[in-house]
C-alpha cells in the first residue's frame, strides 16, 4: 500500500496543503493589485488637478473667465 517515504499523505501534499497554497497565492494577486491601484490612483490624483488647473490657467490667459471666477476655481481645485 504505503512505502516508506509516502506516510499515506501522498508525497507530502494533503488537502490542507493545497488549500493553504491557494490561499497564499490569493493573497499575494490581491496584494499586487492593491498596491498597483493605490500608486496608480496617486499618480493620477495629482496628474488631473495640475491638468486642471493648467486648463484654468489658459482660460484665464485667453479670457474667457475673470479673474474672480479663476481664483474661485483654483480655490476649489486645491
Amino acid at each position: 500500500m504505503y512505502d516508506y517515504w509516502d506516510h499515506g499523505m501522498r508525497n507530502g501534499y494533503d488537502a490542507w496543503g493545497g488549500f493553504f497554497m491557494i490561499l497564499v497565492l490569493i493573497l499575494l494577486v490581491l496584494g499586487v493589485v492593491l498596491v498597483v491601484r493605490y500608486v496608480s490612483h496617486d499618480v493620477q490624483g495629482v496628474t488631473k488637478r495640475d491638468d486642471a488647473l493648467e486648463i484654468l490657467r489658459q482660460r484665464f490667459a485667453k479670457g474667457e473667465i475673470d479673474k474672480k471666477e479663476f481664483e474661485e476655481k483654483k480655490k476649489a481645485l486645491k
